[in-house]
């Protein structure tokens, strides 16, 4: 995030009082969890199914039913009632407008007259669930409602800004708001008594960037003065922090991060009334978000040890590569390609590695990368061939196989031998057999016989 550095360092201020440890996920798409996480969390394998069919019973029964329809004994505590996921969802039927419904809420419950009332605002109870649960509780609820339509252009692009940029909370934007705004006379005190302690010997007791030291370093420190000068990162309040906080790259310029929080801000203002009227900026509303986004997202998980990652990875793979497939969906042949011609090209292409008929080889090509190690080739299976042949000819062109040195001239394939080749990987055993589409047999347009003339009567005489 652009102002990472920021969070770094003003996150002890906002973290005063473990207020921030309390900020529920409120995410769209799970706190910036990256736009590549955002695809695997759209993709639903029956995996996914099963686990949110799992987390359903475990969080949403009691209220919702164990068939969706509602009326469950809890939700009596309601009024509106908790959502029926047989007719029309109230935020949509898309699995991102499902989550956000999950982790945001929807509705605020008044109180019942004579009951104890539970809170129906989401956040409150299904924000401690990891967002990989509530992602498949959303794409368990749809088929409970028959799926339904999609998310909208609008909401998926939105998903994605915040996937990768991260979420802004109010309360965190108000903090950062609190620390940009100048404290008054003895803050500047403070910054002066700083600036003459750390500062002068480069920019000069004034601020020009006259001071002892000047002379000898290249570039010259900075005039505050001065009413031309371009500044590397702006005059806005985070702007200067900023380069207290971790210096300018390639100048004399070192990072004081050595100093307190509180120490910086007073330098920070009072080094910034030293700058002209035409030079000074104030904190934008973009820096201000930027900076809370990036104070806003959770903290990363403790590293744990490479062996519990491998294996984790390892166990993981049936699902990744169930739900790499779908995004190929099915194998869309042209209605030409013909396999005997693929089984060929394919034979003089593609066995070297893939083995014949695809069975995979356990020693294939010689990798690209160190430790330089023989790569081991797994079978082909139909689903590797989803999507139109041009799909098919990118994937195989690129990925893995553009980094093998010794990888064949695959690239120099015709389009016919694409389509080919397409249709005979189709044919091959194992997962998505069953979602081939074999070509429909070649149209052959009527061709209209001239209607029959009556036979010419001669004229007798």
């Amino acid at each position: 995030m652009k102002y990472s550095y920021v969070k770094r360092a003003i996150q002890g201020a906002v973290l005063a009082g473990g207020a921030i440890a309390l900020f529920p996920a409120l995410d769209v798409a799970a706190q910036g969890i990256g736009l590549r996480k955002l695809d695997e969390m759209l993709s639903p394998t029956n995996a996914t199914l099963e686990r949110g069919q799992k987390v359903y019973a475990e969080q949403c029964v009691s209220c919702h039913g164990e068939d969706g329809k509602g009326g469950a004994p809890l939700a009596q505590n309601f009024d509106p009632p908790a959502q029926a996921f047989t007719g029309q969802f109230k935020y949509g039927h898309g699995p991102i407008a499902i989550y956000n419904a999950i982790s945001v809420g929807d509705m605020q419950t008044p109180p019942v007259e004579g009951q104890e009332t539970i809170s129906a605002k989401h956040p409150a109870v299904f924000n401690h669930v990891p967002f990989q649960d509530r992602w498949a509780v959303a794409h368990y609820v749809r088929t409970l409602g028959g799926n339904g339509a999609p998310d909208s252009a609008a909401l998926r692009e939105r998903a994605e800004f915040e996937a990768e940029n991260g979420v802004c909370f109010e309360s965190v934007k108000a903090g950062i708001a609190d620390r940009v705004a100048p404290k008054g006379d003895e803050q500047l005190a403070k910054g002066k008594e700083l600036y003459a302690a750390q500062c002068s010997s480069c920019h000069g007791a004034e601020g020009k960037g006259d001071g002892a030291a000047a002379a000898a370093l290249n570039p010259k420190p900075r005039n505050f003065h001065s009413v031309d000068e371009k500044w590397t990162v702006g005059t806005s309040p985070l702007g200067v922090f900023n380069v207290l906080s971790v210096g300018i790259a390639g100048t004399s310029m070192a990072s004081y991060a050595s100093l307190s929080e509180d120490d910086r801000w007073a330098l920070t203002h009072y080094i910034r009334q030293w700058v002209p009227e035409n030079q000074l900026q104030e904190s934008t509303e973009d820096e201000v978000v930027d900076v809370c986004r990036a104070l806003s997202t959770p903290p990363k998980p403790p590293a744990i040890p490479l062996e519990v990652a491998i294996n984790a990875l390892i166990k993981d793979y049936p699902t990744s590569r169930a739900r790499e497939f779908a995004k190929y969906g099915d194998v869309l042949l042209h209605a030409g390609a013909d396999a005997a011609k693929g089984e060929a090209v394919y034979n003089a292409s593609c066995a070297s590695c893939h083995g014949a008929g695809g069975v995979g080889s356990a020693n294939g090509p010689y990798g690209a990368f160190p430790p330089y190690l023989y790569l081991q080739v797994n079978r082909l299976v139909p689903a590797m061939a989803g999507g139109d042949t041009a799909s098919f000819a990118q994937r195989s062109i690129g990925g893995v196989h553009a980094t093998l040195p010794d990888m064949s001239a695959a690239s120099h394939l015709t389009v016919e031998d694409w389509r080919n080749v397409q249709a005979y990987v189709a044919r091959f055993e194992g997962e998505g057999t069953v979602r081939v589409n074999e070509p429909a047999p070649p149209q052959v347009d009527a061709v209209e016989e001239p209607a029959a003339q009556a036979p010419a009567t001669e004229s007798v005489e």
